[in-house]
């Protein structure tokens, strides 16, 4: 049962899924401290953390519902530390940060770094990248197909980036 298909679930067994969450929770938290601690960096307040993000949610059910679902669930465990410990107050907030947090991150802990990135990339705003990965999320969504660089590439080529056409390969 665990969380997907959470409307399937018979209405006596949905109040298994919060401790669901929460065990999902406590579990991120506790192989982030795992993770710190084998890189010799501190995991202090981790166990705290997990326990403001679960009062959160038990506040905020729009933001739980989202939760239901593993992958975001974790999702938001990273975005709640990221944001020091604050999570957005509605799903379409939600939704926008966790972009966010995806685009900057996959730039800041890519190889190669942002600088080897194509010039057209690098010019490009938030929201002209936010685009592209909507257009290649519904490209991948009709035709039930998972992302390839190459599949990527041909789809985004060219890009306009400032008014002016311009090669996704710089």
């Amino acid at each position: 049962m665990f969380l997907d298909g959470v409307n399937e679930v018979p209405d006596r067994d949905r109040v298994e899924i919060p401790k669901a969450i929460a065990q999902l929770i406590g579990r991120w938290h506790e192989a982030i401290a795992k993770e710190f601690e084998s890189r010799g960096l501190p995991s202090t307040g981790l166990g705290e953390q997990a326990e403001k993000l679960k009062r959160e949610l038990r506040e905020n059910p729009p933001i739980a519902q989202l939760a239901t679902n593993p992958l975001l669930a974790a999702m938001i465990c990273a975005l709640h530390r990221e944001r020091n410990q604050r999570l957005p107050e509605s799903q379409a907030e939600l939704c926008e940060a966790l972009c966010h947090m995806l685009l900057r991150r996959r730039e800041r802990e890519s190889q190669p770094r942002l600088e080897e990135f194509p010039k057209a990339y690098r010019a490009l705003s938030y929201p002209q990248k936010r685009a592209i990965v909507a257009e290649l999320a519904v490209h991948m969504v009709r035709n039930e197909t998972s992302a390839r660089w190459a599949m990527c590439l041909n789809r985004f080529e060219p890009i306009s980036v400032k008014g002016t056409v311009r090669s996704w390969m710089g």
